[in-house]
């Protein structure tokens, strides 16, 4: 990822209630990560302009996580053999 914080827009004008919760339609879903808020702000208020009618809502990133796995392995000689 090319940052480490970033901001998106979400269109929720037709989000679902959802167990635990609302579901936002695939077809809306977020896809472009803003590098700053103000560059973000800016497409917010771009998108209000143009679609008057319609629900925005600014996401910050707030936190992070990724699972990496090492895997080690150790190899000992063995001076006879076990069988």
């Amino acid at each position: 990822m090319a940052y480490g914080q970033f901001w998106m827009i979400v269109n929720i004008d037709d989000a679902v209630d959802a167990w635990g919760g609302e579901k936002i339609p695939e077809k809306q879903a977020p896809r472009f990560m803003h590098p700053t808020k103000e560059l973000a702000e800016q497409e917010l208020l771009r998108l209000g302009a143009k679609y008057p009618d319609t629900d925005f809502v600014l996401l910050e990133s707030v936190a992070r996580v990724r699972r990496v796995t090492n895997v080690v392995c150790s190899v000992e000689p063995i001076d006879e053999i076990p069988f």
